[in-house]
């Protein structure tokens, strides 16, 4: 674990827990997420019922979702099952890290076979979401007051341009061509755990090199628009 890391909530520690149904009334599932007691997180799923006889899924999305949404790209915790069967008890979430806070709904849609899709006979309700619930979090800030103070000079592995609100804030860090994570994060006055946190679906937190041109989120309220590149 980072030095910096903050400690786990214990395991079984329920966290986040919602009831997601259909404006018909005729789709639902009940969700709740749980600590693992290690810094990730399970979702745990029971009590789906529905008259759709459509293979479903059950994914949490960083954006807030209404029923007829098309795809996230930037959904974790996907997981699908067969039309007229039931999904698996637990969903890894394991993906949203140590503050799984940035995800703002849970969704389940249903989607289309492969029949389907061979004869060209998608249903145009499939792949939407039939049903949505907004998730609140019980999760302490892992870094409570957390802010960006005095920002450093450019320094190699450093040189991208720090973004600013109309008040002045830092907001966001354009990287330039070589940028490192750990140099970036020591420029900001930040710990690399601090700078992961607030970009929980980022492309980095894999690897150290920072691909030039990425913009990084740097306000804390911002962690559910922080997406991999590939997803922006």
């Amino acid at each position: 674990m980072d030095e910096h890391e903050p400690a786990s909530l214990p395991r079984g520690t329920v966290v986040a827990e919602t009831d997601v149904t259909s404006p018909s009334g005729d789709t639902s599932a009940h969700v709740r997420v749980v600590s693992d007691g290690d810094g990730t997180f399970t979702a745990e799923l029971s009590g789906f019922r529905t008259t759709v006889s459509q293979p479903m899924s059950l994914e949490f999305r960083p954006s807030v979702a209404h029923q007829g949404d098309g795809y996230d790209l930037a959904s974790i915790g996907l997981v699908q099952w067969g039309a007229g069967g039931q999904p698996p008890t637990v969903d890894d979430l394991s993906e949203a890290g140590n503050d799984p806070s940035f995800l703002r709904s849970v969704v389940l849609v249903p989607v289309n076979t492969d029949a389907e899709a061979a004869a060209n006979t998608i249903p145009s309700w499939a792949n939407h979401v039939l049903a949505a619930a907004p998730l609140t979090w019980h999760v302490p800030s892992p870094y409570p007051g957390f802010h960006i103070g005095t920002i450093a000079a450019a320094v190699p592995y450093a040189y991208g341009t720090i973004v600013r609100d109309a008040t002045g804030k830092p907001v966001q860090y354009f990287v330039a061509h070589g940028d490192r994570a750990v140099t970036v994060a020591k420029r900001l006055g930040i710990t690399l755990a601090q700078l992961r946190w607030l970009n929980p679906q980022s492309g980095f937190h894999e690897r150290d090199w920072l691909d030039e041109g990425d913009l990084l989120n740097l306000d804390p309220n911002g962690r559910s628009e922080a997406v991999s590149p590939s997803q922006g």
